[in-house]
């Protein structure tokens, strides 16, 4: 009886094992392999979450299997000063506003800008995720913004990790020919303000000032929203 209840026994830890192998390392697997293979990458690290709690409950399982005493204590000694130095060090390095938030800051005083105006107001943005929040952020009132993404502009980095969801037609994309017009805005981050660089350098090159300017700061870097006009317009 013994003997069979231990065997029964050893399946069930066997089969448990399998399973939890399979939900901790099957998922980012298959997010690596895919994310090479497909145009774009899928799941970030928030979505591969899911691998979380089976992770952790295969490390529980390995602690409690400890052949001896001693080892057993000693990990579990080892784990709490290592999550009581993580505790720390998240309390003392706390992370600041992520610069892809900052454009819901500018969206605010945007919105009182605009407001009264009787045509749509043409934002372009050089980022699929500036572009991306700044829609979310002015969505609240449908048909006052018009959100476009500008590609391919020389001088002007990409982080190809980020992109706009598939089948998404609420934000245009267009290249450099789409910066026209008497007066738009555009939407860009750098670590500082500079008219030689793009793209205030195409826009200056094409006969565009500046008029208005909305900024923040997050991570070390500058969040800027800009209002330009045709060089020979009046300012209003």
């Amino acid at each position: 009886m013994r003997s069979t209840a231990r065997s029964g026994a050893a399946t069930h830890d066997g089969a448990a094992l399998h399973f939890l192998f399979f939900f901790s390392f099957l998922p980012p697997a298959l997010a690596f392999l895919t994310s090479y293979l497909l145009p774009h990458s899928v799941w970030g690290t928030r979505h591969l979450i899911v691998a979380a709690a089976p992770y952790m409950m295969l490390a529980a399982f390995a602690l409690s299997r400890a052949r001896t005493v001693w080892m057993k204590r000693s990990l579990l000694a080892l784990l709490c000063c290592w999550f009581f130095l993580a505790g720390v060090l998240t309390l003392a390095r706390r992370e600041g506003t992520h610069v892809w938030c900052a454009w819901e800051t500018l969206a605010a005083p945007l919105a009182r800008a605009e407001a009264g105006e009787a045509r749509p107001a043409d934002i372009y943005a050089f980022e699929d995720l500036v572009a991306y929040h700044l829609w979310f952020a002015l969505g609240v009132e449908p048909g006052r913004f018009r959100v476009s993404v500008v590609k391919n502009v020389p001088g002007l980095p990409e982080d190809p990790a980020y992109f706009l969801p598939r089948g998404f037609k609420e934000v245009a994309l267009k290249d450099a020919s789409a910066l026209e017009g008497e007066r738009f805005r555009v939407a860009f981050r750098d670590t500082t303000w500079d008219e030689g660089r793009e793209p205030l350098k195409l826009l200056r090159e094409r006969g565009y000032r500046v008029e208005q300017v909305f900024e923040t700061t997050a991570q070390g870097q500058r969040a800027f929203l800009v209002l330009v006009s045709r060089a020979s317009q009046t300012p209003p």
